[in-house]
C-alpha cells in the first residue's frame, strides 16, 4: 500500500497542472471574449448615436431656417425697425405664435432687432428691451447678443428646472440687408429620446451625450438613467481625464476597460466625437453587469474541474495499483523469508516495498555468498595435498 500511495501521489502534481492550466485558459477565453463583444457593440452604439445627433442639429436648423425665410415676418421687423409701430409688432407676434404652435419642440422665439432690441417675442419680453439669454446651467463664454451670434457651434444649456434647451440664433435678411435676427429656444428632442433608448443595453448600459464649454469642461446633456444614483453633477471638469466624456468631447475615440461613471460605478466605455460641433457621444455599461456571467461560467468550470480532478483522481489509484499490486506480492514474498531467516524486525514495517526487496536480496546474497565460501573451503579440505619434505622440494 505505500508504494501505491506513491505512486497515486506523484500524478498530483500533474493532475493539478492540467485541470488549473485548462481553468485559467478558459476563463481567460471568455473573459477577452467578452470585453471583445462589449467593445464591438459600444462601438456601434455610439456610431448609430452620433448620426442621430447629427441628424437632430440639421433639423433643429431647418426649423429656425423655416422661420427666417418667412417673408412677412422680415417686412414686419423691417417696418418696426422703422417706425416702431404697434401694427408691425403684432404682425410678428402673430408669426411667432403660429410657429410655436405648429412646432411642440419650439419653447420660444424671439425677434430682435440688429442692435438686439426685442421686436416681438412668445413670451411676455416688453418691445424695445434689451435682450438676455435665458438662465442657464452652462458657460458658453459670452453672455450677451454678440456672443450668441458670433458662435457657430450648437448650444445646449439647462434650465433651472432642469429641462435641456438649445439656443438657436439666425439673422432675418430683407433686400440684402440684415433687419433683425431670431433667437429660438427648442427642445433638442433628438438628444432627450436617444438618451433614453435603453434597447439592448442591458440593466445599467446607457448612451451619453456631452458638450465642451468654453472652460474646457465638459457638460452632460440630455436625462441619465439614474439620476437618483449620481454623485457627480453635470459638470465634468477638465482635469479629471479619466471620465470617458471629457475623451469624447476633445475628440479622443477610446474604449475603456474600466472606468467610473457619474455613479461612481466601473464601467466599459466608447467614447466618439460628433466633429465640428464639440459634441461627444459615450457609450456605456457596468463592468460588473457584463462580466457577470464570465464569472458564473468561472464557477461551474471550477465545479467541472473539481470533478475531473477527483474522476483523474481514481483513474490514477487504479493505474497505481495495476503497477504496485506485483511490487507488493513480492514484497510480501521477501518479508515472509525474512522473517524466516529471523532478521525481521519492527523497523521493517516503516520502510517502503523497495527497501524491504533490497533488505531480502541483500540477505539472499549474503547467503549465497557465504554458501560459496563454505563449499570452497570444503572443497580444499578434501583435496590431498602433496608431501613438504626436505627432498621433495629439493628435486
Amino acid at each position: 500500500m505505500r508504494l501505491q500511495y506513491q505512486i497515486t501521489v506523484s500524478f498530483l502534481p500533474f493532475m493539478m497542472f492540467v485541470c488549473i492550466t485548462f481553468g485559467l485558459l478558459q476563463f481567460a477565453v471568455l473573459y477577452q471574449g467578452k470585453i471583445n463583444a462589449t467593445r464591438e457593440f459600444l462601438r456601434a452604439t455610439a456610431v448609430l448615436q452620433s448620426n442621430r445627433v447629427r441628424e437632430g442639429l440639421a433639423q433643429q436648423e431647418s426649423i429656425l431656417g423655416s422661420l427666417t425665410s418667412r417673408t412677412k415676418l422680415r417686412r414686419s421687423m423691417a417696418e418696426w425697425g422703422d417706425v416702431g409701430n404697434t401694427e408691425s409688432r403684432a404682425s410678428a407676434e402673430r408669426i411667432l405664435r403660429d410657429a410655436v404652435t405648429g412646432t411642440p419642440s419650439v419653447l420660444a422665439v424671439h425677434a430682435l432687432d440688429p442692435l438686439g432690441h426685442v421686436i416681438a417675442s412668445t413670451t411676455n419680453i416688453e418691445a424695445g428691451t434689451l435682450f438676455e439669454l435665458p438662465e442657464l446651467i452652462n458657460d458658453f463664454g459670452f453672455k450677451d447678443l454678440g456672443g450668441l451670434s458670433a458662435n457657430k457651434l450648437p448650444m445646449f444649456g439647462h434650465r433651472p428646472d432642469g429641462r435641456l434647451i438649445q439656443l438657436m440664433m439666425g439673422p432675418a435678411v430683407l433686400d440684402d440687408l440684415i433687419v433683425g435676427y431670431l433667437v429660438a429656444e427648442v427642445v433638442p428632442v433628438f438628444i432627450t429620446g436617444f438618451a433614453q433608448d435603453y434597447e439592448g443595453m442591458g440593466q445599467t448600459g446607457e448612451t451619453m451625450i456631452g458638450q465642451r464649454n468654453a472652460a474646457g469642461h465638459a457638460v452632460f446633456l440630455g436625462p441619465q438613467r439614474f439620476p437618483e444614483q449620481a454623485i457627480t453633477g453635470r459638470l465634468v471638469r477638465a482635469d479629471k481625464q479619466y471620465v470617458p466624456i471629457l475623451h469624447a468631447v476633445n475628440g479622443v475615440q477610446t474604449f475603456f476597460t474600466s472606468a467610473p461613471d457619474y455613479r461612481g460605478e466601473q464601467v466599459l466605455a466608447v467614447t466618439r466625437e460628433i466633429p465640428g460641433f464639440e459634441l461627444g457621444v459615450v457609450a456605456k455599461i457596468d463592468r460588473s453587469e457584463v462580466l457577470e456571467p464570465v464569472f458564473e461560467a468561472g464557477l461551474l468550470t471550477i465545479i467541472s474541474l473539481i470533478i475531473v480532478f477527483f474522476v483523474l483522481l481514481m483513474i490514477s489509484r487504479v493505474l497505481a495499483r495495476s503497477i504496485s499490486r506485483p511490487i507488493e506480492e513480492l514484497t510480501a514474498r521477501a518479508e515472509a523469508v525474512l522473517k524466516k531467516r529471523q532478521i525481521w524486525t519492527p523497523k521493517n514495517e516503516l520502510q517502503s516495498e523497495f527497501s524491504i526487496l533490497t533488505v531480502t536480496m541483500n540477505s539472499l546474497l549474503d547467503s549465497l555468498f557465504r554458501a560459496e565460501q563454505g563449499l570452497s573451503e570444503e572443497r580444499i579440505s578434501r583435496t590431498p595435498q602433496p608431501p613438504h619434505d626436505a627432498e621433495t622440494a629439493k628435486r
